[in-house]
């Protein structure tokens, strides 16, 4: 239906074209939008469905242009810049983005603009994509109770919790409760301690393992750990990690008493202290004993015993707060003192206490005087007696309580003279006890009719170092019985008085036996004889004076010349 312009008719003809407006479609991001990667080497694709073009004249891209066509940055568009090369493969529908080192742990965000065209000039548009490197294994577990914790609970669980799940493989297999005893451990002490049976659970989130000790554990160390065979979801390992806690389930133990229970201390103004092996508090919470009124309400001191009376005091405790003293407000009476603490103390982890006491004796007074035998004043008629000292405690040769040991030791304190103190010296050997409470003086001589004197210097103490005192007695050795009586008439002489008393008189008292009693009237006729020749006389009375010196002889009738 045309003609050229002579009138030929032209023939059918056809021609078919497209239509193309559409630009290229966004690539395909790998690694892609939203998924986790471990290889923190790892190169980023863009991957088009055509070839891409640089410019609408399908001129192809070149280095320069892809680096300004691409954005690699940490984290989001907003994020620093990670340095990188690109290359785009022959075909022109792949782009590589190699970064220039390794990636950061954490999101990378990588972007194409819309300055890409497809080959007859239709443009691209912008694309994105967010992926998170993950290097990482998961975090070791937090412990409870945590690395040197203190428990006072002996049925405590221990508990791990991760920060995310934890798998059992690199295929992210979930860990069920049988699978836990192969990673974990728990042991007496420390990692080669015996081990603690334990039953082991993981929760459904699968991020905290419960460890459940089959029995309560024992006070002192409890090792666990977990070995590094757990994985996150993306199959990056754990690593090992372990704890060390402490059971105490044990109060503080009970104070050590300055002076020490039965202790004798010869300082009247003496402080009393009580040392912890521990520091003490004064409730569960651990707040500290910080005042005299805090002290004194659990502390108590009395003369005697613990119904004696109270003696005032302030107390403190030091700055470890293991060491309290108790300062009395004046000088402690000689005798036992009772001092106590109440079980209202509590170690730092809240166990409580066990009450406390102690009684010690105040001893400020030195050994009596010895009692001297014979005793001062005395009169021994066995001239070989030996002499005792007799101390109501046992003695001692110094302050820190050494014993006698020695005769040279007992000389060192001992006198024994004639006389007086001025007197001659005798000499002796000296032994004491085994109770260290009676000395012996032997003479080495018989000894002397007349003064004795004996005598100990204060150069002797009690145990608990109490010096005692000088003491010194005299007593008189008389060996030789009275003399004979003077008669009157005397012996030989001629009285013209017939009726004439008899009598003897004594130089000093006499006695009827060696016990020392006394003659009455009726004992005399036992010692006298009264003859006219050879005749006795069995007629008379006799009686003895009150100073028993003079008795006289009383005839009963008048005597024959003779």
């Amino acid at each position: 239906g045309y003609y050229d312009t002579n009138g030929n008719q032209g023939g059918a003809a056809s021609a078919t074209f497209t239509v193309d407006t559409t630009g290229p479609a966004q690539p395909n991001f790998a690694p892609l939008n939203g998924t986790v990667v471990t290889d923190n080497t790892t190169n980023i694709t863009l991957t088009f469905a055509e070839a891409v073009k640089k410019d609408n004249a399908g001129t192809d891209f070149d280095t320069a242009a892809l680096n300004a066509l691409v954005t690699l940055k940490v984290d989001d568009a907003t994020g620093d810049d990670i340095g990188f090369t690109a290359t785009i493969d022959a075909d022109k529908d792949t782009i590589t983005i190699d970064p220039t080192g390794s990636l950061v742990d954490g999101k990378v965000y990588v972007a194409v603009s819309n300055a890409y065209y497809d080959a007859v000039g239709n443009a691209g548009s912008a694309a994105s994509a967010t992926f998170t490197v993950d290097t990482m294994g998961p975090a070791q577990p937090t412990f409870a109770p945590t690395n040197d914790a203190v428990e006072t609970d002996n049925t405590t669980n221990i508990t791990l919790i991760f920060a995310e799940a934890v798998k059992k493989d690199t295929a992210g297999a979930d860990f069920v409760d049988a699978d836990l005893a192969s990673i974990l451990t728990l042991k007496v002490g420390d990692s080669s301690g015996d081990d603690i049976g334990f039953v082991a659970t993981i929760d459904g989130d699968k991020d905290t393992i419960t460890i459940n000790p089959t029995e309560n554990l024992e006070d002192g160390n409890v090792y666990v750990a977990v070995s590094n065979a757990y994985y996150d979801a993306v199959g990056n390992q754990g690593g090992q990690a372990s704890s060390t806690f402490t059971v105490d389930t044990m109060g503080p133990a009970r104070p050590t008493f300055t002076p020490a229970n039965s202790e004798t201390v010869t300082d009247a103004s003496t402080t009393i202290t009580l040392s912890f092996a521990e520091a003490v508090k004064k409730d569960t919470a651990g707040a500290d004993f910080t005042s005299a009124a805090d002290l004194a309400a659990i502390l108590t001191l009395k003369t005697g015993s613990s119904e004696g009376t109270d003696i005032g005091f302030a107390a403190t405790i030091d700055g470890d707060k293991d060491t309290i003293t108790i300062n009395p407000m004046s000088d402690l009476a000689d005798g036992n003192v009772y001092v106590s603490v109440s079980n209202a103390y509590y170690d730092a982890v809240g166990n409580q206490g066990d009450q406390a006491s102690a009684t010690f004796t105040v001893d400020t007074t030195g050994p009596s005087q010895p009692t001297i035998a014979p005793l001062n004043g005395a009169v021994v008629t066995d001239n070989t007696t030996n002499i005792t000292l007799s101390f109501a405690e046992p003695v001692k040769k110094d302050t820190a309580g050494a014993d006698f040991t020695s005769a040279a030791d007992l000389a060192a304190i001992l006198t024994l003279k004639t006389g007086s103190s001025g007197g001659t010296d005798i000499s002796f050997a000296a032994s004491i006890d085994t109770d260290n409470e009676v000395i012996t003086i032997n003479p080495t001589v018989n000894l002397a009719d007349g003064n004795v004197y004996v005598a100990v210097s204060n150069a002797y103490y009690d145990a608990a170092g109490n010096p005692g005192s000088a003491a010194s007695a005299t007593f008189t050795v008389d060996t030789t019985g009275p003399a004979q009586p003077t008669f009157a008439p005397a012996n030989g002489a001629v009285v013209t008085n017939n009726t004439a008393n008899i009598t003897l008189s004594f130089a000093e008292a006499v006695k009827k036996d060696n016990a020392n009693a006394d003659f009455v009237d009726g004992d005399l006729t036992t010692i006298l004889t009264l003859t006219v020749g050879s005749t006795p006389i069995t007629t008379y009375s006799a009686s003895i004076d009150a100073a028993k010196k003079v008795i006289m002889i009383d005839p009963d009738a008048t005597l024959p010349d003779g």
